[in-house]
């Protein structure tokens, strides 16, 4: 094996077991981590330091943290990702809420066993017809937020002046869809 690929094994073993200490402290501290998993702030981490170690930081950091961890650039930015990414996902669950938005929570194996059954061919049913009764407007807002477009986009997008008004019938489209979801998993 190349000494380049022993050190981003390394690598990534470093990050994978800094990560789960990492999240175990903080779920300690704070509780556990709403609608995600360590996986998830995993991957919030490696994204994060590609942005501030570039393309091949995996090397580096097993070529650093290998043998010094203690006071390395690498040691500094995994830190500060780790941090950032713990923040983000505790922040973002945290909006969703104050916002009333839907909540996310993690799939738990009961539920992913379900995915075959028939309810979940009738809920995708009754998606379709749902977002079928929205209107031209309310449509492209729809398909243009789930392709990960931000509101000011969005009303650039549709032709609309006040970006806060794109805001507003998202969180209404939010609120029939979450309360389509909720009434059918009340009704089994």
């Amino acid at each position: 094996m190349r000494p380049s690929c022993r050190r981003t094994e390394r690598g990534y073993a470093l990050i994978d077991r800094y990560v789960a200490a990492a999240t175990r402290r903080h779920e300690v501290r704070k509780g556990r981590l709403p609608g995600c998993d360590r996986d998830d702030v995993l991957q919030e981490v490696h994204i994060e330091l590609f942005r501030l170690l570039g393309e091949h930081y995996l090397k580096r950091i097993g070529n650093t943290l290998g043998n010094s961890p203690w006071g390395a650039t690498e040691h500094e930015a995994l830190v500060k990702a780790v941090a950032r990414a713990l923040s983000r996902v505790r922040t973002t669950a945290d909006k969703r809420k104050s916002r009333g938005l839907p909540q996310e929570f993690p799939l738990v194996r009961e539920v992913e066993a379900d995915f075959q059954s028939n309810r979940l061919i009738e809920l995708t049913i009754d998606l379709g017809d749902l977002i079928a009764s929205f209107d031209e407007l309310e449509r492209q807002i729809w398909q243009r937020s789930m392709s990960g477009q931000t509101i000011r986009d969005i009303a650039v997008a549709v032709g609309i002046m006040h970006y806060q008004r794109v805001g507003e019938i998202l969180k209404q489209l939010q609120q029939k869809v979450a309360a389509l979801l909720d009434a059918s998993e009340n009704h089994p």
